[in-house]
């Protein structure tokens, strides 16, 4: 699991020319500059590999295979594993800290969010809330929960934000 002592995060100057994801990233890069944050390499490779087998699949329903695509881009696997392994890191990183952030700010979701996940699930799913309610429940229902929570404190993060030129 990861270890994280979240540095500040509330009134980080952010430029008035940044909106939307862009904001957001530029604020929780900020915040990880700004604290301690140890994620496990295990964890790190996992996501790696998950990033990169979903890339190739993505490359063959397009029809191009991954060999293909490292010959046209001039690159190679271990370059692209590099870079899927950077991404991994501050996806895992950012999650980290506004999971830290929604903690210490006592930010959680509510049954009406659940629920209101759960059917857009279901729709995406083609699948009954209750069938989605089924499958999602103990651990799946926690992250869920966290997920929801994670999104609140990236929101209160951006809104505690002052801007500058």
């Amino acid at each position: 699991m990861a270890r994280v002592v979240v540095g500040p995060y509330k009134g980080l100057k952010v430029p008035k020319n940044l909106e939307g994801k862009e904001r957001e990233d530029f604020l929780v890069d900020l915040i990880i500059s700004k604290s301690s944050v140890k994620i496990p390499k295990s964890i790190i490779e996992d996501r790696t590999k998950a990033m990169a087998e979903m890339y190739a699949l993505r490359l063959s329903q397009s029809g191009t295979s991954i060999e293909k695509y490292y010959e046209d881009c001039n690159t190679s696997e271990a370059e692209m594993v590099s870079n899927f392994r950077k991404r991994a890191k501050r996806q895992l990183e950012g999650r980290a800290v506004l999971a830290e952030v929604a903690r210490k700010e006592n930010l959680h979701a509510t049954e009406e969010e659940v629920e209101h996940q759960l059917e857009k699930i279901s729709k995406q799913y083609l699948a009954s809330v209750e069938e989605v309610r089924m499958v999602i429940k103990g651990e799946e229902e926690e992250r869920l929960r966290e997920e929801i929570a994670v999104e609140k404190a990236i929101h209160f993060v951006v809104e505690q934000a002052i801007e500058v030129e």
